[in-house]
């Protein structure tokens, strides 16, 4: 295998790694309790207006001291 095709392979597995944190997405009842950063889990708690269900995301937030946490973002998106 030549070193083009070498690349090109890993690109594709780096890509294709970090593309499922992001597109992760489940229809829940209630909130999970861990959730990765960038992790987009969708939640039909009937707390949103009819026809849209609570998209819930993690978010990293950087400390002042250095550390990251994941905060979750809340949003209402149509179904």
């Amino acid at each position: 295998m030549n070193r083009t095709a070498r690349l090109t392979l890993v690109a594709a597995l780096l890509i294709g790694s970090s593309c499922g944190a992001y597109a992760t997405s489940r229809p829940l009842s209630q909130e999970p309790a861990d959730l990765r950063a960038g992790q987009k889990v969708r939640v039909d708690d009937g707390t949103c207006p009819a026809g849209q269900v609570k998209e819930v995301m993690g978010s990293a937030v950087r400390l002042n001291n250095g550390a990251v946490i994941v905060k979750r973002v809340r949003n209402c998106v149509r179904r």
